[in-house]
């Protein structure tokens, strides 16, 4: 692409794309040599040159005020995460810390908060035009490093609600943790942890990355809430000194 070299100053600029799904500008990169720059992309979309001007002042990103967070018990949690990068609000200024997390957006926050993005060139499950553009690049890097795998009908379901079992495999994985295979959980459901799992709920209750549920449940079955996907990235950093 060539842009006005004039324009754009000593500002950094870079090849953007417009996201269809979440209606905003998503950027790529790209090499600048004098007054072109150039990527190589993969599929067909709207694409732009921008100068990257930043305001006086502006150092780390805004935070927003989430109309959804106030007196929840992660709110905290929640403004760090966002704070730090890896996960982020709704275009309506709402957070949703109880709803649910996709397969696709989990591997985007431990990919963002662990710098895992891959080459989504190398994805090849049956079902990838259903895996959203913005998340390819961070599920590839999830992939390549063992974090998350497809299933056996060769599809990722990226649009799967991911369970607090594989919540807890993914971290311990990412993190490079062994599994305790042999630990005896004490949760009060703990013969309802799939025999793949127990190794990684175990390791991720000892390091302290994920905790039960009232009751002394662990519910491996139920979605991972955005709050607590949010808290279990924040102590893996915490964990691992980030």
């Amino acid at each position: 692409l060539v842009f006005d070299r004039a324009k754009a100053a000593d500002h950094p600029v870079a090849v953007y794309y417009f996201d269809q799904m979440q209606k905003k500008w998503v950027k790529l990169g790209g090499e600048v040599k004098e007054n072109r720059i150039t990527l190589e992309v993969n599929h067909f979309t709207y694409f732009a040159v921008f100068a990257e001007v930043k305001k006086e002042g502006e150092g780390k990103p805004s935070v927003p005020s989430f109309t959804d967070v106030k007196g929840h018990w992660a709110e905290a949690v929640i403004m760090e995460g966002v704070a730090k990068g890896f996960v982020n609000g709704y275009p309506n200024n709402t957070f949703h810390p109880d709803g649910m997390v996709t397969r696709a957006e989990f591997a985007v926050m431990i990919g963002k908060a662990l710098g895992l993005a891959g080459d989504e060139g190398n994805l090849s499950f049956n079902d990838l035009p259903s895996i959203p553009t913005w998340a390819r690049s961070y599920v590839a890097g999830a992939v390549e490093k063992g974090v998350i795998n497809g299933y056996s009908d060769g599809t990722f379901k990226a649009n799967n609600p991911i369970s607090r079992a594989e919540t807890a495999v993914m971290i311990v994985r990412a993190l490079g943790l062994p599994a305790n295979d042999g630990a005896m959980l004490t949760f009060s459901d703990a013969d309802q942890i799939p025999a793949w799992a127990k190794g990684a709920v175990a390791a991720a209750v000892e390091n302290g990355l994920i905790q039960g549920r009232s009751g002394n449940r662990f519910d491996p079955a139920a979605y991972t809430t955005r709050a607590e996907a949010t808290t279990v990235i924040l102590k893996a950093l915490a964990l691992i000194g980030k």
